[in-house]
């Protein structure tokens, strides 16, 4: 069954916002059904649904899932792949996303960005949490993901009505290449590609793989002919993944729910990930 790692967490002292952070990664999963619009996957213990109505292509999208998760108290037992002690527990989602500002794709890669305002529902053992144009993101790919040929710190941060998306690909050997956008809301400014993307990020030192986990994180964004912006990073919930190949390499796959302050004092809240291979000396 699926993995979630369940937190809530408040977003702002001023609004009574409550986030229900779950992730949902199931690698044994049927393919999906469907056409036109719709796709439809039916597994043992959950079902979910994929919804895009004709015309709004890029504008607004549904999910919606119901079934049985493994829900664990804390992300380090994600990390160490600690199964056993996990409870099961009901989930049920209804989600919109509408996109808020332009649709981004990669040069680089076969893949897009939009940043979205999400409403609807979560609902775990039967208690309702209601999302209204919260901030949100949704990214597609295509072609296969290789988690273990490269690390990377993948970032998408709304503040007010600014949205901003940083990636920092770190290649072995060292090798780092930015990409990403700054923009405002849909129709209200250009989309500007940047230039420079630098993170670095802190731990919390503790044993082992939940070692990895990020309690920090300042982004220096450039944009292209533009300056140098700095933001700082508070995760609040992490969500990760213990990612294991076929041939049996690992990647500590984690991510969090943040709020991000910028130099100018201006605040916002985001996501972010780190994706981080378990190297042996070879491949350093």
């Amino acid at each position: 069954m699926p993995a979630v790692e369940r937190k809530s967490i408040r977003l702002t002292s001023t609004a009574a916002e409550l986030i229900i952070l779950t992730l949902l990664g199931d690698f044994g999963a049927p393919p999906a059904s469907g056409s036109g619009h719709t796709l439809h996957l039916q597994a043992p213990h959950y079902e979910a649904t994929h919804d895009v109505a004709p015309g709004a292509e890029l504008k607004t999208y549904r999910i919606r899932f119901a079934g049985t998760v493994a829900a664990h108290d804390t992300p380090a037992s994600v990390l160490r792949g600690d199964c056993a002690r996990a409870a099961s527990e009901h989930l049920a989602l209804d989600l919109t996303y509408h996109s808020a500002g332009t649709p981004y794709q990669y040069r680089i890669s076969t893949r897009y960005e939009i940043p979205c305002a999400v409403s609807g529902a979560v609902v775990i053992n039967g208690q309702e949490t209601t999302l209204h144009a919260v901030p949100g993101q949704r990214d597609h790919s295509w072609a296969p993901r290789d988690f273990w040929a490269l690390d990377w710190v993948w970032s998408a941060f709304h503040v007010g009505a600014q949205y901003f998306h940083a990636t920092e690909l770190r290649f072995f050997g060292g090798a780092r290449i930015p990409v990403g956008y700054v923009q405002q809301a849909a129709g209200a400014g250009p989309v500007r590609e940047l230039e420079g993307v630098a993170c670095a990020e802190t731990h919390d030192g503790g044993a082992g793989d939940e070692g990895r986990l990020a309690s920090g994180m300042d982004i220096t964004v450039t944009p292209r002919g533009g300056e140098a912006m700095k933001v700082s990073v508070e995760p609040v919930g992490h969500a990760p993944l213990r990612l294991v190949s076929d041939d049996g390499r690992v990647s500590l796959f984690d991510r969090a729910w943040g709020r991000v302050r910028l130099e100018d004092g201006r605040t916002g809240v985001g996501w972010f990930e780190w994706n981080q291979n378990v190297l042996d000396d070879a491949q350093v």
